[in-house]
């Protein structure tokens, strides 16, 4: 997620209304997997990005697999009601638990 906020943060017009081709490319992929989400987005402008996407997604009814550590209601908190949404319109969750295999293998 951060490397294609990244590139949509460095292309140099970006806004809801302007065409911008990383955003497109996150939108309209036939399917999205998005990493540790409500972890590394924070600024204002990477939560619009991450719900620009997610609203696309949902509204066309695009596969998207979203991972986190975090429940509905702390991703919630950190990100905000409008995302929290979209999660829970696009996504059924899935709970995994067991050991951290990084901290074992390490």
């Amino acid at each position: 997620m951060l490397d294609l906020i990244d590139k949509v943060n460095g292309y140099e017009k970006f806004s809801r209304d302007f065409y911008n081709p990383y955003l497109t490319y996150g939108e309209q992929r036939c399917l999205v997997i998005i990493d540790d989400i409500g972890v590394s987005v924070r600024a204002e402008r990477e939560k619009e990005i991450l719900f620009r996407i997610l609203d696309f997604r949902s509204d066309y009814k695009l596969p998207t697999i979203l991972t986190s550590n975090l429940n509905i209601t702390k991703i919630e908190q950190v990100l905000d009601g409008r995302i929290a949404s979209r999660i829970q319109g696009l996504c059924k969750p899935v709970h995994i638990s067991g050991k951290d295999r990084r901290i074992a293998s390490a």
